[in-house]
């Protein structure tokens, strides 16, 4: 670029990442940011999940920026007040001008003889920046399963992440594929409002309660008050702290969790089989927990039946299972979750010498803190490989990159550094550490989502958010490679 003491940066994503890394950058003066976003507003996969029902599982005194408050209307926010929370704080910081919208990032190349990438997108239009930062998260693109008979099916069928608008179940006979945290907020409202429905369950999930809240809105504004934001914030953290505690390194925390759970399993179930085919049988923590009041209940009414044997094929009037019984449907919804471990699939990502991200990570991905990857100078992620949380918000995760990846780019600024990659030997040996936190976890015992078509568990983070905090707190210069620009 023609002037790299102020260096240009390209982020993609205006979610809850992209969102804290460009504040991040603004507070340390660096202030050439552009932000491509593919949807229309802020909001990432709360743009995408337009299910009814849809809310987050965390409480909204932790899902949320540290800097910037909200008067939430409950103890944990839904889809649309997430949305106008982070339109709120791009609008209140400035943000708008440096987001461009409807901006799909196809390709990036990074360019060794000019020191920079170059970033395509799906209209044509091609940017260049100093940096690079993917915030495109984990949860960016639905996992649609591979089932025999698929296209043979006459009704309406979709997966939960892209939920028609004004759709009307009035009446109709409807299938539910998963049991997972989309299903259970989309389950009560199907539950509802269609006339019959049908639950295929491979694995039960772990359920926990809820006890969600609405305020008022004296309350509301009493959870805004700094003082008893800061110190629900705190306990909400220390709760989620001791869950991960509990899964990671303490047996006595783990059994009283899975106590929790089993008896809010039977006070919602009392139909004995009803609760014996809802009895998960892996460890607690294996795969993601579910938090809901609303699940079991919906589960249990006299218009929902739950199936357990495995899908067979889809046929031209519904789902064939395994057993040989045939469930005649009018409509399929696919609560089958995000490819969390394919991370930018749809981006095709090159470095230095033309090598290829997909390449560079195979058979798994590896990478430095979560935030850097050799033979790709300049690139960096945020909620990228083995940042997300079995329990705990992934918005304190992505705080901590944020502040680390600014505080690195701003220290290159001042000193003249124009090209940072990170060395293999760092990468190396943090990998090593991850993989000898994960031996003889619950995660490397149970097969989830969390792990790769390889068996590499790649998406989670293995310790508590203060662990990661404090890995992050700087930037270890001696881990990086740097090149000084010209003088």
């Amino acid at each position: 670029m023609t002037n790299r003491e102020i260096p240009t940066v390209i982020i993609i994503g205006a979610g809850f990442g992209g969102i804290s890394t460009v504040l991040e950058l603004q507070r340390r003066g660096l202030l050439r940011i552009l932000l491509l976003e593919r949807a229309a507003g802020p909001g990432g996969v709360w743009q995408a999940n337009q299910y009814p029902g849809a809310r987050c599982d965390n409480p909204s005194a932790l899902y949320s920026l540290a800097r910037h408050r909200f008067s939430w209307s409950g103890r944990y926010g839904d889809r649309a007040e997430i949305q106008r929370y982070l339109a709120e704080v791009v609008g209140n910081a400035g943000l708008e001008h440096c987001i461009r919208y409807g901006q799909t990032v196809t390709s990036a190349r990074f360019r060794a003889e000019t020191a920079d990438w170059a970033v395509q997108t799906a209209t044509g239009e091609q940017f260049h920046a100093d940096y690079l930062i993917s915030a495109v998260g984990q949860l960016a693109e639905p996992c649609q399963p591979n089932i025999v008979g698929y296209e043979r099916f006459r009704g309406v069928q979709f997966h939960s992440a892209r939920w028609p608008d004004s759709l009307d179940v009035s009446g109709l006979r409807v299938g539910v594929i998963g049991t997972g945290a989309s299903a259970a907020q989309v389950v009560p409202w199907l539950q509802r409002n269609a006339a019959t429905l049908t639950v295929l369950q491979r694995n039960a999930a772990w359920v926990l309660p809820k006890s969600d809240v609405r305020y008022s809105t004296r309350r509301a504004a009493l959870a805004a008050w700094p003082p008893i934001r800061a110190a629900e914030r705190t306990v909400v953290y220390a709760l989620c702290e001791l869950l991960i505690l509990a899964v990671t390194s303490a047996p006595t925390g783990s059994r009283w969790v899975t106590r929790m759970a089993h008896d809010h399993l039977r006070r919602s179930i009392s139909d004995t089989a009803l609760r014996e085919s809802l009895s998960p049988d892996y460890p607690l923590g294996g795969k993601r927990c579910v938090f809901s009041d609303e699940f079991y209940p919906a589960l249990a009414a006299p218009n929902c039946t739950v199936v357990t044997d495995r899908i067979s094929t889809i046929t031209e009037s519904g789902i064939m299972t395994e057993a040989g019984d045939q469930l005649d449907l009018d409509m399929i919804v696919y609560c089958t979750g995000f490819t969390a471990t394919d991370f930018l699939s749809t981006i095709d990502v090159s470095g230095r010498d033309g090598k290829s991200l997909a390449e560079q990570w195979a058979p798994s991905a590896k990478t430095y803190l979560g935030m850097a990857t050799s033979d790709f100078p300049n690139l960096f992620f945020v909620a990228g490989p083995n940042t997300n949380l079995t329990f705990g918000s992934v918005v304190s995760m992505l705080e901590c990159q944020a502040r680390y990846i600014a505080s690195l780019l701003s220290w290159a600024s001042r000193n003249r550094v124009g090209l940072i990659e990170v060395r293999p030997e760092a990468e190396t040996a943090f990998d090593g550490w991850l993989r000898d936190r994960f031996a003889g976890s619950v995660w490397a015992r149970v097969a989830s989502p969390y792990k790769d078509e390889h068996g590499t568990v790649s998406s989670l983070w293995p310790r508590t958010m203060t662990r990661y905090r404090w890995m992050t707190r700087r930037p270890r210069l001696t881990h990086f490679r740097m090149s000084r620009l010209p003088s």
